[in-house]
């Protein structure tokens, strides 16, 4: 990353006072975000380090996380409604979701990535067998649906058998 001072020096000026100014402006924002990244990431190791599939982080660490995320702005993450993520030129078809990866390797219990969803677009009904989720809405709004398992009775002899894999799910 280049910043006004570098090219100032570049063609032998000194940067000016407005230029550093915006340099040390833009440095402060970097750090801030990378502060809260790295803040995201400490709650989330220690409140997943005793994680297993279906386990459920303890409240303590529940609540600090959901504080924080409460607290978190697009700025933290460097994201701006005006970014090409969460424009959609094209009126036809579903706008394409993006997903930035944050962190995640193999051996971790926990991810961290962020969704941008243009205005009207849809991510299709999914499942998160055995973790716990914690969403945050940086700008924008959502409408979401949840739905859980139906547990059908083996013994009626009116309700359809699921097939296969099948099972019913309510709203």
């Amino acid at each position: 990353m280049r910043f006004e001072g570098e090219v100032a020096a570049e063609k032998g000026r000194a940067p000016s006072k407005k230029s550093k100014r915006r340099q040390k402006k833009s440095m402060a924002a970097a750090t801030a975000s990378a502060s809260a990244v790295q803040k995201l990431f400490d709650l989330c190791k220690e409140a997943f380090a005793d994680c297993a599939p279906g386990f459920v982080p303890k409240q303590d660490d529940v609540g600090r996380l959901s504080s924080f995320l409460d607290n978190m702005k697009p700025e933290d993450v460097e994201l701006h409604p005006n970014l090409p993520y969460f424009r959609h030129e094209n009126s036809e078809g579903t706008p394409p979701v993006t997903y930035l990866h944050l962190y995640g390797c193999p051996k971790s219990k926990f991810s961290i990535g962020i969704f941008c969803l243009p205005q009207s677009s849809v991510i299709p009904l999914h499942n998160h067998p055995g973790m716990t989720v914690f969403s945050k809405i940086l700008f924008g709004s959502m409408h979401v649906k949840s739905y859980d398992w139906v547990d059908t009775p083996h013994s009626s002899s009116n309700a359809a058998a699921p097939t296969d894999g099948d099972r019913l799910a309510k709203e």
